[in-house]
């Protein structure tokens, strides 16, 4: 271990950056590819029915934040959702939660996948918005266009801790001028079990998913596609929160036009209009003890299209999108005293924020010879804020009484890579600036109550944009029985946006702390480092190793709040024909760079091991798939970095997944 953090001490004095192991490279954009061309072919995955939160922390690139056994959070780049993006086919949708407990994330099965298109940094990709973490694309499973006419599937899992069951079908139909697919998941669990067998209360859920893709091809090289996906998640326990969720209801739907083969110059048009609905409602009812009973439901409406070009011009591979969206964020909450005969609280977290934006992005590869291009993008955009609530805009004025109900801003973003591709070697250099505007939390939000370090937050309206610089580098090589990885960015935030403490001000929440105001601070400082090496030896063994360490300080050099420590993995498969086992160990090293300025505390080091094996059985078209494993085989104990108030993961685990595909 002292080896592998003189390495990365080295490593730390240049900036690089790197894939995942399960990632192929297209440009600048990382594709996990356990997900298939035509969706998951979950008979080659450890635990084909995990939820798709399990799936993309084994990606390498993507942490996941856990406050419950449900809807995690997605980090990239060591930052969380206001300074990343997710998207579904493009599509922004935005949180109705102001305690983050629906993702956009949780509106996916795993079954309605494709591929995840990770877009890193500054970069950013045509539909990552003026970020600065990078986006996250949910590509959704669609047929396509064939003569594979019908085939469906039935999936089964059952996993012991928590008594957990997984269960979904898929039916899809193809031809040469229409293909659908559609189908419907359901997820239950009881409370799961730490190590030791220690119970974690209110971590149960519920959860139904529905969804439909379907293509209809109008002929001269024109389709037209529509997606639609209805999600409802229902007692839901939050754990590592002080309220659970009565209930989280999705709408979800879009319609693309495309055409190719436009012109010599242009080869793809591409425009789509979508349109999402959430409704999230909090309640605290089954928890014990509570001395004001809260109800705080919330809602967020997107209205949005975009429209891009790919084209090729001599040397030049490019892109242009346009794209805009309409956003409604609400919340409130209503407080009921015990005294039934005093009256109840009610206040908007959210004052109805309208929130407006539109943005042309640009991407051109040129490429010098076959090994040498140089790739830049850019992105502008303008956004304007309202608050449609009188009421939510006089609350905001007592500590703004200068405020105003309307707000515009004007962001911009750019980079530029030089790239190098030869005989195994890959390597990409390059850097970025970027802004991004405060989320309507950071803007906007009204006494909200944060769990990680027990205090109210309010939002300031009048705070700057937040401003970042990245740098980066790739080094890449890969030959025949093996390849290795290395790679880090770094990012340098002259205004990064955080709570900081107002003693003037008094908490509303009971048992909080005090109060912090969004504001900017300087000179802020993110370091990001990957390596991989993966080996195939004997025809049927691979082995895949990742180490990474993140490292992120203010100017009072006071460590970033979820930071990762130095953590790392490593997996030995064997596959022959239709047989496959694997024995993979994940762990991390202490996390001794915490700020307790920021509600951090220290988290010990781990090591937790799992094993699998499965077998297909297949006759003429139908193929039937057997998964056996355990997962934290010694049952320990534990908690990451990334754990919200510490709440511990999952003990040990038995789990069988049966998949039946015709």
């Amino acid at each position: 271990m002292k080896k592998v953090v003189i390495l990365l001490g080295c490593i730390a004095q240049i900036p690089l950056y790197a894939q995942t192991k399960d990632s192929i490279l297209t440009g600048n954009i990382e594709r996990i590819t356990i997900m298939g061309q035509r969706g998951v072919d979950l008979r080659k995955e450890s635990k084909p029915l995990s939820s798709l939160d399990e799936y993309m922390e084994n990606s390498g690139k993507i942490r996941m934040i856990k406050r419950g056994n449900y809807a995690w959070e997605p980090v990239l780049n060591n930052m969380t959702t206001e300074r990343t993006s997710v998207t579904i086919d493009g599509m922004k949708i935005f949180n109705a939660c102001t305690d983050k407990m629906d993702p956009v994330t949780s509106y996916v099965e795993i079954s309605n996948l494709n591929q995840i298109a990770i877009s890193s940094g500054l970069e950013g990709g045509p539909h990552g918005g003026n970020n600065i973490g990078g986006n996250i694309d949910l590509q959704l499973n669609k047929t396509g266009f064939s003569d594979r006419k019908w085939n469906s599937s039935l999936v089964t899992g059952y996993e012991s801790n928590g008594n957990y069951h997984s269960n979904g079908g898929n039916v899809s139909y193809s031809s040469s001028r229409f293909y659908t697919n559609f189908g419907i998941f359901h997820r239950k669990s009881e409370n799961y079990s730490a190590g030791n067998h220690q119970e974690v209360d209110f971590s149960q859920f519920e959860k139904w998913n529905a969804y439909a893709n379907l293509g209809v091809d109008l002929k001269k090289s024109r389709t037209l596609e529509g997606s639609f996906i209805y999600d409802d998640a229902s007692n839901v326990g939050y754990p590592a929160l002080p309220m659970d969720v009565k209930s989280a209801r999705a709408w979800i739907g879009s319609l693309t036009y495309k055409k190719e083969k436009i012109s010599d110059l242009i080869s793809l048009w591409e425009t789509k209009v979508y349109f999402n609905d959430i409704t999230h409602v909090m309640d605290d009812t089954k928890r014990p003890n509570i001395a004001i009973h809260m109800d705080m439901p919330g809602w967020s409406k997107t209205y949005g299209f975009y429209s891009k070009i790919k084209g090729n011009k001599g040397r030049h591979s490019f892109m242009v999108n346009w794209e805009g969206y309409y956003n409604q964020s609400l919340a409130e909450m209503t407080m009921y005293p015990a005294d039934p005969s005093e009256k109840a609280m009610f206040m908007y977290t959210w004052p109805d924020v309208r929130t407006f934006n539109t943005g042309l992005y640009l991407e051109d590869e040129y490429f010098i010879n076959e090994n040498n291009s140089i790739y830049i993008s850019s992105r502008i955009s303008a956004q304007k804020e309202s608050l449609q609530s009188d009421f939510g805009l006089k609350s905001l004025q007592i500590f703004y009484p200068d405020m105003n109900k309307d707000k515009e801003r004007f962001l911009i973003k750019g980079s530029a890579y030089y790239r190098y591709s030869k005989d195994g070697w890959y390597v990409s250099a390059g850097g970025g600036y970027g802004e991004r505007a405060p989320s309507v939390s950071e803007a906007y939000g009204f006494y909200l109550f944060n769990s990680f370090d027990a205090y109210d937050y309010i939002g300031n309206p009048g705070i700057k944009k937040e401003r970042s610089l990245e740098t980066s580098l790739i080094l890449k090589m890969k030959k025949q029985s093996f390849d290795i990885s290395l790679d880090a960015n770094y990012f340098y935030f002259p205004d990064y946006i955080i709570g900081k403490i107002d003693s003037s001000l008094s908490s509303m929440t009971i048992g909080a702390n005090g109060v912090k105001l969004y504001m900017n601070i300087h000179d802020v400082s993110l370091f990001n480092t990957n390596f991989q090496f993966n080996y195939r030896f004997l025809n049927y063994f691979e082995w895949n190793n990742r180490i990474s360490y993140s490292l992120g300080k203010d100017k009072q050099k006071n460590t970033i709040p979820l930071t990762a420590p130095l953590m790392y993995t490593s997996q030995l498969t064997f596959k022959k024909s239709d047989f496959i086992s694997e024995v993979r160990i994940n762990g991390a090293g202490k996390k001794n760079e915490y700020s307790p300025e920021y509600g951090e505390g220290k988290t010990s080091d781990y090591l937790i091991y799992n094993a699998a094996l499965g077998y297909g059985f297949k006759w003429d078209n139908t193929r039937l798939t057997f998964k056996i494993g355990i997962e934290n085989i010694f049952d320990r104990w534990y908690s990451t970095y990334a754990d919200w108030n510490h709440i511990p993961r999952k003990g040990r685990n038995y789990f069988v997944n049966v998949l039946l595909n015709l």
